[in-house]
């Protein structure tokens, strides 16, 4: 689990906009689609955690592999990629 292997404050609760979680997990970050056609797609991504504020992860994205899959992926990678300590242009 990633709790055995990743400190606490690197751990980031991301859901799709809307999405229903059990448990009463807090969310960090949502993401949302804005625009998708056969060819790419732009999602929105924003942080509702203090901790995720610290990230600078609000933003859109474009993302040149469209599908729900994806943008999921793609949410992840941003993470990783602000944790690893990229700067956003």
């Amino acid at each position: 689990t990633a709790k055995a292997t990743t400190e606490p404050e690197d751990i980031y609760v991301f859901v799709r906009k809307g999405a229903q979680i059990s448990d009463n997990i807090p969310v960090d970050i949502e993401y949302q689609n804005d625009f998708e056609d056969l060819h790419k797609s732009v999602i929105e991504v924003k942080g509702l955690s203090d901790k995720a504020q610290t990230l600078h992860v609000d933003g859109k994205y474009e993302l040149s592999v469209p599908g729900d899959y994806n943008e999921g992926n793609a949410t992840s990678a941003i993470i990783a990629t602000l944790l690893a300590g990229a700067k956003s242009e």
